[in-house]
């Protein structure tokens, strides 16, 4: 993949979903702003040095506010780090070995990351907001370390805007899988207790 698309069809699904099915709340509309800030802004980028891209830095302010509006947060900062640290790391081993993945690294790089914050953090929002952060603060990791080198790549392009896309629906279908899971064991134990 890598040019984007499946991040434009995932925020333009979960904006439908926020904004026709959720209750009228604040919550949804500072949510729909937010992915209509992210559509918006997906292919227009700012040279700090280093270009990055305007919907990367709109996506890491509202992770970061997220973050810090969570109760323990200096735990689920660690956590995030330590998830930037693996994915900075993943995409150092994927760019200096001569042997390419055993996978598509659209799938392995979220599938992993996914795995270390179901390791390290709990409840659904957290490991999202966990695993989200991570992958941009890994992202930033990785391109400034490349930058030393002289590869000046965009910090936030499409091709991680797929990883962010890709790491989403895991998160979700983890979720609907422990929902659907939680409604059979209550009506197994509802039908054996009668």
């Amino acid at each position: 993949m890598g040019n984007g698309l499946l991040f434009f069809y995932l925020a333009w699904i979960l904006w439908i979903i926020i904004t026709f099915i959720m209750p009228k709340t604040k919550t949804r509309t500072v949510l729909a702003v937010f992915i209509l800030l992210c559509l918006c802004f997906a292919n227009h980028y700012i040279e700090i040095g280093i270009p990055v891209s305007a919907t990367f830095l709109i996506l890491l302010s509202g992770l970061v506010y997220y973050l810090f509006k969570r109760p323990k947060t200096t735990y689920y900062f660690i956590c995030t780090l330590t998830i930037a640290t693996g994915y900075a790391a993943m995409l150092l081993w994927e760019a200096n070995t001569t042997i390419w993945l055993f996978m598509s690294r659209d799938i392995l790089i979220p599938g992993t990351i996914v795995c270390l914050s179901i390791f390290l953090t709990n409840g659904r929002y957290n490991r999202l907001i966990c695993s989200m952060l991570g992958l941009c603060l890994g992202d930033i990791f990785f391109k400034l370390t490349i930058y030393h080198f002289s590869f000046k790549d965009m910090i936030g392009d499409m091709a991680f805007l797929d990883i962010i896309s890709v790491t989403v629906i895991l998160h979700i279908m983890i979720i609907l899988i422990s929902l659907i899971k939680e409604k059979l064991y209550a009506n197994v134990s509802r039908m054996t207790l009668k």
